[in-house]
């Protein structure tokens, strides 16, 4: 009961109205300073080229369950950069299907837990159409469903992609905003435009293939920019699973992986984002296999590091060269005490694994910690 005061507590306090946007005006280097926790969208490294790290992050954004943790993600998560640390990555979790227990087992390997929303609506329109008040429900509603059923500190899941990486607009930062989100990593941008991430403290430079391009002030929200790969038929793509479809070998998927990598470590070194999901591994016989050689080909670079968004993030806020660059200590250990819970959603019986008690009935989207809503609470 407390920590769900503290929770209504928070959310009272993130409760600005952010529905009046004031027009971003144009960065510059005079006023925009790293210091003041601004940073001018820009495809220049903020140090020499020479000495900047090449981030590399491992990022995923689907349901969390049995097969796709014990078949793949619990042994990409055993490689090591070449300092000796583990290799870092950011799982943006919706919730739909997700077992609670695997999610805490990844937060306790040293993972980052993000937010990819409650629903994960497949409907592009739904996220381009939706109210700040549902997106909020989506995305602050699932910071505290991780938080509550993983067990995992709520001020450490601060990270959102949205699902088709249909942004729109303001209304979606203005939900982040309010979600208590730091930084985005829904905004594609094509492969020759490889911006570093940068804050929406001003108006960004960069465009939007896909969604709405925001237009006012968000002053300290993080955009990690989302940069395309080019397949081998010379199409652009952000999704492996859409990159590589025909390999003929693991050798012929490794060798694709480095291209990518160094379209960016030999020109300016802007962060690489690699979105995988179970199906790129299952789609064709080679393509975990050529991972996991990639991995192994990455793992001998001293200035690569295969790291979480949040500390690209946190790189670019406090930028220092590779020789000086360590990773934060692992995450403190979140406790979990497994139980499968059997629910209710509407007609049907949903199963769900979780770290604590069972809630009530099934959560969900203005609903995230699954209690009876009586019409009395309604009328509060």
């Amino acid at each position: 009961m407390k920590s769900f005061i503290a929770i209504i507590v928070l959310l009272a306090t993130l409760a600005v109205s952010y529905s009046e946007q004031s027009e971003a005006e144009r960065c510059s280097l005079t006023n925009c300073l790293i210091t003041d926790g601004c940073k001018c969208s820009s495809w220049d490294s903020p140090i020499d080229q020479s000495q900047t790290p090449q981030f590399v992050t491992l990022a995923f954004n689907e349901a969390i369950n049995e097969r796709n943790y014990h078949f793949y993600y619990k042994y990409l998560l055993d490689f090591k950069n070449a300092d000796g640390s583990k290799v870092g990555a950011t799982f943006y979790i919706p919730h739909e299907y997700t077992d609670y227990d695997l999610v805490n087992r990844l937060y306790n390997s040293g993972a980052e837990i993000a937010v990819h929303s409650i629903s994960r609506n497949p409907l592009t329109s739904y996220w381009q159409e939706a109210n700040e008040d549902t997106l909020v429900e989506e995305f602050n509603g699932q910071r505290i469903l991780i938080s509550k059923f993983a067990n995992i500190p709520f001020e450490k899941i601060v990270g959102a992609r949205t699902p088709n990486l249909a942004i729109n607009g303001d209304t979606t930062f203005s939900a982040y905003k309010k979600s208590g989100i730091l930084y985005d990593n829904s905004w594609p941008t094509v492969h020759y435009n490889r911006f570093f991430p940068y804050t929406l403290d001003y108006k960004s430079l960069q465009m939007c293939p896909i969604g709405v391009c925001p237009t006012g002030s968000f002053p300290g929200m993080w955009v990690l920019p989302m940069i395309d790969h080019v397949s081998k038929t010379g199409a652009v793509c952000n999704a492996l699973s859409t990159c590589i479809t025909d390999a003929e070998s693991p050798e012929d998927v490794k060798n694709w992986l480095m291209e990518q990598f160094q379209r960016h470590y030999t020109y300016q070194r802007a962060p690489i984002t690699l979105n995988i999901d179970a199906n790129f591994f299952e789609v064709g016989e080679h393509n975990y296999k050529g991972f996991k050689l990639f991995l192994t080909e990455l793992e001998k670079y001293e200035d690569v590091y295969m790291v979480s968004h949040k500390e690209v993030q946190d790189w670019n806020a406090n930028p220092v060269p590779f020789n000086r660059y360590s990773r934060p200590p692992p995450n403190d250990s979140a406790s979990c005490s497994p139980i499968m819970c059997e629910l209710q959603k509407g007609d049907e019986i949903r199963y769900m694994r979780s770290c604590t008690v069972c809630p009530a009935m099934y959560p969900w989207v203005g609903n995230p910690l699954g209690e009876i809503i009586t019409e009395a609470s309604n009328n509060c």
